[in-house]
């Protein structure tokens, strides 16, 4: 399964990589949103993980572009974390929207295949709680 991660942060972009490649995962970066959204919209993807906060083209822009030519499954993984974030991002069409500080420490948590607790599209387990996330998801283990 081809997953695309746009982020500007190369060293977190490793560190999802080097956690999902294990899986069964090709991973593919883009460390720009401009560049992240044409390729989002080009090629096709298993899923994406898309960071908010990124120079020139932010990753709500990307998810607005990726929307209007795709239904492929988005992930936002940033470090906005603030409620307001998250509701645009839902709204926005991201199938599940985490700050950074709550899917690291709880990665080791999650599987693959976790499409139950509302991962994306059968790839990729979510860690989310259900502690104010409106689709009441919680990490689980296969």
């Amino acid at each position: 399964m081809r997953l695309l991660i746009i982020d500007d942060d190369t060293e977190l972009c490793q560190l999802v990589a080097d956690y999902l490649k294990p899986m069964g995962f090709e991973v593919e970066m883009e460390h720009d949103g401009e560049h992240g959204a044409e390729r989002a919209t080009a090629e096709a993807w298993a899923a994406i993980i898309l960071d908010v906060m990124m120079p020139g083209c932010d990753g709500f822009e990307v998810l607005r572009r990726i929307r209007a030519k795709s239904k492929v499954p988005v992930m936002m993984l940033t470090g906005r974390g603030e409620e307001v974030d998250r509701i645009v991002g839902l709204e926005l069409g991201a199938d599940d929207y985490l700050p950074k500080n709550v899917f690291f420490p709880r990665a080791a948590g999650t599987t693959a295949g976790d499409d139950a607790a509302g991962g994306l599209g059968g790839g990729i387990g979510t860690a989310s709680t259900d502690e104010g996330d409106p689709r009441g998801r919680v990490a689980h283990q296969s």
